[in-house]
């Protein structure tokens, strides 16, 4: 493979990565004692996967991900707000004033 630009080639394990901070996100551990690469699979597990050139990306964007069969369509049930003022969903409505304090008005 041609590289341009930020692209890099690990040394250790032979991989293409697209970015600097593709290859950093690939290595672990402490300089000098137990530094070494991330596994495919645990590559993989973190997000990382192949853009479409074959290089390694900290994580793939756009149609892409879909692609990658990354998407997760959110089915969990959403949450309504709690009804707590009239135009203001942080401010509490009470009687005309705030929280005891009068002369305060909603407003």
């Amino acid at each position: 493979m041609k590289l341009q630009g930020d692209q890099n080639q690990c040394r250790g394990c032979s991989l293409y990565f697209n970015s600097s901070a593709a290859f950093d996100k690939h290595r672990v551990g402490t300089f000098g004692v137990d530094r070494r690469c991330l596994t495919v699979p645990e590559m993989e597990a973190r997000g990382m996967a192949t853009n479409k050139d074959g290089f390694w990306v900290a994580r793939l964007q756009g149609e892409a991900w879909y692609e990658k069969g990354h998407f997760q369509p959110d089915v969990s049930p959403k949450q309504p707000l709690p009804s707590t003022g009239v135009g203001n969903p942080t401010c509490l409505e009470t009687s005309g004033s705030l929280s005891g304090m009068s002369g305060a008005t909603h407003g």
